[in-house]
């Protein structure tokens, strides 16, 4: 008697694993079937004509509008020593894209250094860009090289605080809108 023991174990699990099997063949077929019963159904968390982009989507980053214009000061290199003047011009534009330039020269004027200006970042109180020196566009004799960012911080007499990041020493400047 004890050799039919496992026999008829064995055969109650086959028969539970053909039952389980069987559960699923309907349940897909009736999946498949109501598919075919309502063909303009859509698939679950689906919605026909619904837009593909994700509803969180953050609307892009861009260069509010009271800043597009020309911005003029003089570079202050530290304790108040003049550098120069420099000109700074902006674009509407979004984050990523080349929205302006900032063109500067030294105090005698034998060396201009022309800047494109990629917008980075808009915040509440600082508008970020990355920038680099372009050489082909500048006379280089007092230019610097290598990437670096600027910030202009909106002031409340209206102007721009210019001031940048570069490895070599920044500078810093305070820009009045050009009329």
């Amino acid at each position: 008697v004890a050799p039919a023991a496992p026999r008829a174990r064995r055969a109650r699990r086959v028969a539970g694993a053909a039952g389980v099997l069987a559960a699923l063949a309907v349940a897909g077929h009736l999946a498949g079937l109501s598919g075919a019963l309502l063909p303009d159904a859509a698939p679950p968390g689906d919605t026909p004509g619904a837009p593909t982009a994700p509803p969180d989507t953050p609307p892009p980053v861009t260069l509010p509008a009271e800043y597009a214009g020309q911005w003029t000061g003089d570079i202050d290199i530290g304790l108040g020593i003049p550098a120069g003047p420099l000109t700074v011009t902006l674009e509407p534009g979004e984050a990523g894209e080349v929205v302006g330039t900032s063109v500067s020269s030294d105090l005698l004027g034998l060396s201009t250094c022309l800047t494109p200006l990629t917008l980075r970042s808009v915040g509440e109180q600082q508008l970020v860009f990355d920038a680099e020196v372009d050489p082909a566009r500048s006379t280089a004799a007092a230019c610097v090289s290598g990437p670096f960012r600027i910030m202009l911080d909106p002031q409340p007499d209206g102007t721009l605080r210019y001031s940048n990041t570069h490895p070599d020493g920044g500078s810093t400047a305070v820009l009045a809108p050009r009329p």
